[in-house]
């Protein structure tokens, strides 16, 4: 540890172990379980740009189930591994937008619903953020109420109804 940072709580062998807290030198803060010296179990961090994620930590890393709050005022919810979004999960938008599906390295991929803050919504399939593969696209607009696309879509685009 350097000078200017601080670790209360428990050792073993020299290394934290069990509950603790610590505060690094660059004033991210760290609350919580703690092997061999890293983060593991669960715990709290909270950046100092004020960022702050609660959930499961395993070997210093995001790992199982989480929630993210972000200084913008999105969050995530759901399963991490190795720091990103894996698995399922839903993210909400301060505008109102929600995605509730499957992540793979912090984008949509996979099974998921996106709903946007006028009510439009995309159910169906996903890659690397785009919709991609069969999906319904529902639009909510007062003149063409609940009008649809059912259909086969990549890279975000309509290439064939079904």
């Amino acid at each position: 540890m350097f000078p200017s940072e601080y670790y209360e709580g428990t050792f073993k062998d020299g290394k934290y172990n069990g509950k603790g807290k610590y505060t690094p030198k660059i004033r991210d803060i760290y609350e919580g379980e703690y092997k061999d010296g890293k983060y593991n179990g669960k715990g709290k961090y909270k950046w100092k740009n004020g960022d702050i994620y609660e959930g499961e930590f395993k070997d210093d890393k995001f790992d199982g189930y989480g929630k993210m709050i972000f200084k913008d005022g999105n969050i995530y919810e759901g399963e991490f591994k190795d720091d990103k979004f894996n698995g399922y999960g839903k993210k909400i938008y301060k505008n109102g937008d929600i995605y509730e599906g499957e992540f793979k390295d912090n984008k949509f991929d996979g099974k998921g619903k996106y709903r946007w803050n006028n009510k439009n919504e995309n159910d169906g399939q996903w890659k690397k953020g785009k919709r991609y593969g069969e999906g319904t696209m529902i639009y909510y607009h007062y003149l063409f109420p609940n009008t649809k696309d059912h259909g086969i879509w990549k890279n975000d685009e309509l290439i064939q109804k079904l």
